[in-house]
């Protein structure tokens, strides 16, 4: 079965700094700080990724099991579609 792809809306602009990155949202002039580990997801979503991506990018970085991984990225990918922030790849 295949998954969702999902990429960031083109109104979400990502600026890195030191501990992760700044999301901003251009439409409801919203900036949120991400740690590193929704950095390494909003990389990825900027060009597209389902969620066995996210997933494998979470636990290729840090010591993460895959479930836990699994449930953070679900997490961050429900605050961002309910926020507008991420369409379908597909």
């Amino acid at each position: 079965m295949a998954q969702n792809r999902w990429q960031l809306s083109p109104r979400a602009r990502l600026q890195a700094d030191a501990q992760g990155g700044a999301l901003f949202d251009t439409w409801q002039a919203e900036l949120s700080h991400c740690n590193g580990s929704a950095w390494t997801l909003l990389e990825c979503l900027r060009d597209g990724a389902d969620e066995a991506e996210l997933v494998q990018a979470l636990t290729a970085r840090y010591q993460v099991q895959q479930a836990e991984a699994r449930k953070d990225v679900q997490r961050i990918v429900g605050q961002l579609r309910t926020r507008g922030l991420l369409e379908n790849a597909d």
